[in-house]
């Protein structure tokens, strides 16, 4: 089974899918939406601790998303498909080729599989004798949430 994403339940009535759909020519909203959430899945099987698809080419990110349209045009509709305000266009789906607040959205996501990473690796420790288990092995929740920060923080900085 894989992992869960998360979605906001106004995806369909969000600008950007609105968007999606007229700069794309799509049929209905539940195409534009289906494109969007398929590209939430790509981002959560190789990028999910910060979004960031800029090592991938573009033909891999649309090829992810089941996109059978002309080279490039998904992605770039991805990025243009920001709502407007006064004359700026704002961020779409993908703010270059990161997601847009990607590590705002999904940061119980990130914690959790932070989470679960940590507690692979002790009690893999702890199985091979070169610890013992405490009884609590559990980090604590301002341990994950600093932990989080500080991997966002290394992350931003080697961009």
């Amino acid at each position: 089974m894989g992992t869960w994403i998360s979605v906001e339940t106004d995806i369909f009535d969000n600008p950007k899918t609105r968007n999606l759909k007229r700069i794309l020519g799509l049929p209905t909203l539940r195409d534009a939406a289906g494109y969007a959430i398929a590209l939430f899945i790509y981002v959560q099987r190789v990028a999910w601790r910060t979004g960031d698809l800029s090592e991938f080419e573009v033909d891999g990110i649309e090829d992810a998303c089941y996109w059978q349209g002309e080279s490039g045009k998904l992605v770039e509709a991805l990025q243009n498909c920001g709502k407007r305000n006064g004359g700026k266009q704002g961020a779409g789906f993908l703010d270059g080729l990161k997601v847009h607040d990607w590590t705002d959205r999904h940061n119980r996501l990130i914690r959790d599989r932070i989470y679960q990473e940590d507690r692979r690796k002790y009690l893999n420790t702890a199985r091979h004798g070169q610890q013992k288990p405490a009884e609590d092995w559990r980090p604590k929740t301002e341990d994950l949430a600093r932990k989080t920060k500080e991997l966002l923080a290394r992350r931003a900085a080697q961009s």
